[in-house]
């Protein structure tokens, strides 16, 4: 039941759902970026002569933004990624237990198929039993025709139900 596709697939959705959650509640944190540059000037060539201005600027920043929005916001987006989540849990347990179902019905024909054998050679034996007692009354003159084919035919259907 593990190596079923489909309870991996509804696993890897549990895993998403959570990833998504985690992604909505992260709105309510403010961003911070780090900006670092080098930025280097040459010399001015539209001017006649050209003016050699090499100019080499280096600079270092940080921002921080925050969205007051995400506040009023985000409570819908995190109530419907937790919504989410959970569908995603039940749909798997729901998958889970149809899984269940499934092999213990394979389970149940399986054993149903044995029993199902186990009586078509029981037939068999007595078809081939009741075809010995015939043939032998045929062979004493005690049995009409008709009789030993009726118990030819019903040897043969049960070594065909049997196959």
């Amino acid at each position: 039941m593990e190596s079923s596709p489909l309870l991996q697939q509804a696993k890897l959705g549990i895993e998403e759902s959570r990833h998504n959650e985690k992604i909505v509640n992260a709105e309510r944190l403010p961003s911070v970026a780090l900006i670092a540059g080098d930025h280097l000037d040459g010399p001015i060539t539209i001017e006649v002569p050209p003016i050699n201005k090499n100019f080499n600027y280096w600079y270092v920043g940080i921002g921080i933004k925050y969205n007051l929005a995400s506040q009023y916001k985000t409570s819908s987006k995190s109530r419907l990624a937790r919504y989410s989540y959970q569908k995603a849990v039940e749909n798997e347990l729901l998958l889970r237990d149809n899984i269940q179902t499934l092999v213990k019905a394979s389970h149940v024909r399986f054993a149903e198929a044995f029993a199902m054998y186990d009586t078509q050679k029981k037939s068999l034996e007595l078809a081939e039993q009741n075809y010995d007692v015939i043939n032998n009354r045929y062979l004493n003159d005690l049995a009409l025709i008709t009789d030993m084919l009726d118990a030819g035919n019903s040897k043969l259907s049960a070594e065909l139900q049997v196959v």
